[in-house]
């Protein structure tokens, strides 16, 4: 199916790439993919820039079986007109996102694209290119997103920092030219900057770099504002809009978190860093167009009254408890409709805490979401299969939906709670042992993600799932859960561990599932039988809890501390693949990674 929203791409690029091309002469046909595709076309514009198509279509057939297809349909029943005219202007906004973060991923990606896109019009659409254009359309360009962002279109490398730093930039040039020039740290690690260079590095914000499409995204969201029945959604969208303007995100990330008394949930802009591989500071654009659950949004929000005990009894020394965070964390249900950018990109999100703000955290809290249709499909067609490969025929039961879906929302619940905003010793520059080297200066107020950089995701990821998993403990205690969720959670943890390592060995779930594995099968948590290849879990003396509080103290202590240096010993310590999982991963056989997700209501709301 071609996305509407190629059509804004292909309206910016055609006049740049478009170009005459050589029309084949098909001496076969077939269909792929609904379309038909030629067996012998002539070179493509595309393969005599260099981007030459694989033409092994058993391998791209097993690239593209990672991914299965899942229709994502939301009723709209009971929507009035007004409600319809806010969706269809907050899907033209998401795709203007959309465009903006193809742009954040690569320099070429687009063109990739926009060439087999073209390729159905000329005649010259192959299996091997149908099947290419898929993946390119998953990955957001022509790097496996499963497979260390290795290209599978051409030869050249991804860059470490995307198209947020300048292509050859190393670390360590970054690092000595803030030393050099102090007054440019806090614009060079802003979430919201591109850093080119142009006889030295320089700045760039959002607002400057991103000007035209941006201005396209404040025309609909401005528009929204006049169909929704929300005053608060109203307050946001407005004050986004300002936002793209000024690059000034702040108070909108606030009001975001105050909206109330709407039928939708919307996020649109720049929020998560991890297509920044070289630093970790760089946010990349996206968006989620959602409809509330209302009744099951109530239902699960009766956790929150256990927040503020469970923030004081977490497993870290006093001595690291000096931060401060809002208390507030409304949490929804909501089915998503629409999605793109990096909320659309390879492996699926199943929820969210934002914003990642610190300093928002600290003045009126998060948001969590959770995707309901998107962790249904991920649970049925992958978690569930993976459980009756992995473990032992009497655990198998055990992996339950309910032990999935409550996890998901103490994983996100825990993004919200420990440390955010923390001091830590002046260093001038990137020593081995910052501690050592700048034992007498001054403390400097940080917050743990510029302290931690490219660590950060892969170890606030690991820090959710302990202490989301460390919850459960307490909300059987309270009467929230029966006695059996610590069983059900220990086990779908270890099904859990198997679909998330297949997201990618550097990808920051998958690095964080590989810690955690690790760590807990240290503890004797896991014993496997290569006889069988299959696990077991042990349910002995509270085994599960207790590693588990380990872990947590271990990340809250390095987060608290903002200790760089440790965090990058831990990963290395525990960040590795084990032996025995590739014999069990070449038992998942045909389990497909993730979704790919179909929004045919979004693109009925297009007509």
């Amino acid at each position: 199916m071609r996305h509407f929203r190629w059509f804004l791409i292909l309206g910016v690029l055609f006049m740049v790439f478009g170009c005459n091309k050589e029309q084949a002469e098909a001496t076969t046909t077939k269909t792929v993919n609904g379309e038909t595709v030629v067996a012998k076309p002539a070179i493509s514009t595309l393969e005599k820039s260099g981007y030459f198509i694989n033409p092994d279509v058993d391998q791209l057939l097993k690239m593209n079986q990672q991914f299965r297809d899942v229709e994502l349909a939301v009723p709209l029943d009971g929507f009035s007109e007004s409600d319809l005219r806010f969706l269809r202007n907050m899907i033209k906004a998401a795709d203007v996102v959309d465009h903006i973060f193809w742009k954040q991923v690569s320099e070429e990606g687009q063109y990739i694209m926009q060439e087999l896109v073209d390729d159905v019009t000329n005649g010259e659409l192959t299996e091997a290119k149908a099947l290419v254009r898929r993946l390119v359309e998953i990955n957001y360009g022509h790097f496996d997103r499963l497979d260390s962002h290795k290209p599978f279109i051409g030869r050249n490398e991804k860059p470490l920092g995307a198209t947020f730093y300048p292509a050859n930039i190393v670390k360590q040039e970054f690092e000595e030219w803030i030393v050099a020039h102090p007054k440019d740290k806090e614009s060079f690690e802003s979430p919201y900057t591109i850093i080119r260079s142009s006889g030295g590095l320089l700045d760039v914000p959002y607002s400057k770099y991103y000007r035209d499409d941006l201005a396209m995204a404040i025309r609909y969201l401005l528009s929204a504002t006049k169909d929704t029945d929300s005053p608060s959604m109203s307050d946001f969208l407005i004050k986004r809009a300002d936002a793209f303007k000024s690059n000034d995100y702040r108070p909108s990330d606030e009001a975001w978190v105050k909206v109330e008394g709407s039928k939708f949930e919307v996020v649109i802009g720049p929020y998560e860093t991890y297509e920044d591989r070289l630093m970790g500071y760089k946010a990349a654009f996206e968006a989620f167009i959602t409809v509330i659950d209302q009744p099951l949004s109530a239902e699960l929000g009766q956790v929150r009254q256990y927040l503020a005990d469970m923030e004081k009894q977490i497993p870290l020394d006093d001595q690291y408890r000096g931060y401060q965070r809002a208390s507030g964390s409304p949490v929804l249900v909501v089915n998503v409709l629409y999605s793109t950018g990096d909320g659309r990109k390879g492996v699926q999100a199943s929820a969210f805490n934002l914003p990642n703000d610190e300093y928002v955290r600290k003045n009126v809290g998060t948001k969590n979401v959770l995707i309901r249709n998107v962790q249904q499909a991920k649970f049925g067609l992958s978690l569930e299969p993976i459980s009756k490969v992995v473990l032992v025929a009497e655990q198998q039961p055990l992996c339950t939906w309910n032990s999935y879906f409550w996890h998901n929302l103490l994983h996100e619940l825990s993004h919200g709670i420990g440390p955010g905003i923390i001091k830590v010793p002046y260093t001038p520059s990137s020593g081995d042992d910052p501690l050592a080297a700048t034992r007498n200066l001054p403390m400097v107020e940080t917050t743990v993600g510029k302290a931690l950089k490219e660590t950060y995701g892969p170890m606030e990821e690991l820090k959710a799932d302990a202490l989301g998993f460390w919850m459960v403990d307490y909300l059987i205690k309270v009467g929230l859960f029966q006695p059996s969720m610590s069983c059900e959670t220990a086990v779908m943890s270890l099904a859990g561990f198997f679909r998330a390592v297949r997201f990618g060995a550097d990808e920051a779930h998958g690095v964080n599932n590989l810690m955690y594995y690790n760590y807990l099968k240290a503890a004797g948590v896991y014993a496997y039988d290569p006889a069988t290849v299959r696990f077991t879990v042990n349910f002995d003396n509270h085994l599960f809890h207790a590693a588990v509080t380990a872990l947590a103290r271990e990340v809250l202590t390095i987060e608290a501390t903002g200790n760089y240096e440790a965090a990058k010993q831990f990963m290395a310590k525990y960040g590795k693949m084990p032996p025995e999982a590739h014999d069990v991963l070449a038992n998942l056989g045909d389990i497909p990674v993730d979704i790919h997700p179909i929004y045919s209501t979004a693109e009925k709301l297009r007509q």
